[in-house]
Parts: structure tokens; C-alpha cells; sequence
């Protein structure tokens, strides 16, 4: 697993944990905190695709500087690129995919939060663990945060 992979998650748990502690303490701002989490976890999503984008184009200058061992007519160009691009569609859509989960996963909670028998069932699952109503709130607010 890729070290900005690993900081993706540790960063989306330790965000999650910090914004339920807080919706659990000052419930009157949990529509100001899910809004703050939401930007904050897509800037540093952005923020890491942008550092792994940054050492692919590193690696395209790099090769775009090298020396021509062969130049391909056009036409031979273009039936390699559309056989390439039958190839790979599979793993293209995979990764398509993958990419769009953290949007959908944003989706999701939205709409969740919008309905309001979805939202209370959710902050009842923390009551229906312990009594305390603090923690109940951020057993409430964690499982709410990590849907």
C-alpha cells in the first residue's frame, strides 16, 4: 500500500474521530462541522492526488526529454493507441470506479443526513450502547461520520 494511500485513511479516520468529538460536544453546529469535514476531507484528498500527480508528470518530462530510437508513421500510431485503449478499458473503469467512491460515499451521507428518520436512527445507535448522553452523542456522531 502506497504511503499517500495509508495518510489518505489515517488522515479520513482521525478527521472523522475529531469532527464526531466535536458534533458530540456542540450538537448546535453539527450542520457547520458536516459541512467543515466534508471540505476538509476532499482538500486533502486533492491535496494528495495532486503530490502523486506531480511525480507522474515528473516521469512524463523525464521521458519526453529522451533521445528518438524510432518515430512510428501516424497511422501506425493510431491503431496502436485504439488497440491500447481496448486493453486497458477494464482497468480504466476499475479505477474510474475507485475514484468516484469517496463522492459517492459523500452522497450518500447527504442524503442520509437530509432524511430525518435516517438521521435519528443513527444518533440512537449511540444510546442504545451506554447511557452517558456525551458518549452516546459520539458513538452517535462516529458511526454517522464513518458511513
Amino acid at each position: 500500500m502506497s504511503k499517500y494511500l495509508l495518510l489518505q485513511y489515517g488522515l479520513g479516520v482521525a478527521l472523522m474521530v475529531v469532527f464526531a468529538y466535536m458534533s458530540a460536544n456542540y450538537p448546535e453546529h453539527t450542520g457547520l462541522f458536516f459541512t467543515l469535514y466534508f471540505v476538509v476531507f476532499l482538500g486533502v484528498l486533492l491535496l494528495l492526488t495532486g503530490r502523486q500527480a506531480r511525480g507522474i508528470l515528473r516521469d512524463i518530462e523525464q521521458v519526453s526529454r529522451g533521445e528518438v530510437i524510432y518515430e512510428a508513421p501516424s497511422a501506425e500510431v493510431v491503431k496502436l493507441r485504439e488497440k491500447d485503449f481496448e486493453n486497458t478499458r477494464p482497468e480504466l473503469a476499475a479505477q474510474v470506479r475507485y475514484a468516484m467512491l469517496p463522492f459517492l460515499a459523500i452522497l450518500l451521507f447527504l442524503i442520509v443526513y437530509s432524511l430525518p428518520w435516517a438521521r435519528d436512527a443513527f444518533l440512537n445507535l449511540g444510546r442504545s450502547v451506554t447511557e452517558d448522553a456525551k458518549l452516546a452523542n459520539f458513538l452517535s456522531f462516529l458511526t454517522f461520520y464513518g458511513v
